[in-house]
């Protein structure tokens, strides 16, 4: 009677372990898997960090110097896969996440968006083809048709920004990042054709940009 008592109690573990596992859970933001980082900034930017020592990076650099921003956890939902397998969603994206002790890469990230009514795949290692163009640096010089640069907008439906080697702002002045333990920063821009949400998310982490009402008048 006792033995099948204790398989009984054995068995129903099992099966709450189980359900637990695929029960839908409170997000926190940033998620922090071992070494791994992940920030949901906009429900379609996402900063992905790899840290040796877990040892993360929250001060701003030249590119990211807006840190207030992050999505609200009531907006992110996980999902236990088992394996290690994570599936993260946003309002925007469904992200496959498997956590193996390996910085992000094509083998442990996907993430789905929609493009054109379609859903896509997306991961940090893709490159890019259609890219629309971005600002010049100057127009100094120039007297004929000239490429321009890559700009966060992309046919293709998002954009990656690559931020380790990015000088920090500590107490206001330039300081140089440890580049031995924290080897990953990216920034993954996937937007589908919301290319509104791809600026916003822009202005989300490098700070918004002022409207001035000084006018100049050139005679």
């Amino acid at each position: 009677m006792r033995k099948a008592i204790k398989k009984f109690l054995s068995l129903a573990l099992m099966i709450s372990s189980g359900l637990m596992a695929f029960a839908d859970t409170a997000a926190s933001n940033p998620l922090v898997f071992g070494n791994n980082r992940l920030s949901i900034i906009t429900p379609t930017l996402l900063r992905l960090e790899y840290a040796t020592d877990a040892r993360f990076i929250d001060a701003p650099t030249l590119f990211a110097y807006d840190r207030s921003s992050m999505l609200s956890p009531s907006d992110i939902s996980v999902r236990e896969l088992g394996d290690n397998c994570y599936e993260i969603t946003t309002p925007a994206l469904r992200i496959w996440y498997k956590h193996d002790g390996f910085p992000f890469s094509t083998s442990n990230l996907h993430v789905f968006y929609t493009l054109d009514g379609k859903e896509k795949k997306f991961t940090n290692r893709f490159l890019p083809k259609n890219n629309l163009g971005g600002p010049v640096e100057t127009l100094d010089r120039v007297t004929k048709e000239i490429p321009m640069n890559d700009g966060i907008l992309s046919k293709d439906g998002w954009y990656m920004i690559d931020d380790e080697r990015t000088d920090l702002l500590v107490n206001g002045w330039i300081s140089p990042r440890d580049t031995e333990s924290h080897i990953q920063d990216q920034y993954c821009f996937v937007y589908g054709n919301d290319y509104k949400a791809a600026l916003s998310s822009l202005g989300a982490i490098s700070g918004k940009v002022p409207l001035s009402s000084t006018y100049y008048v050139i005679t």
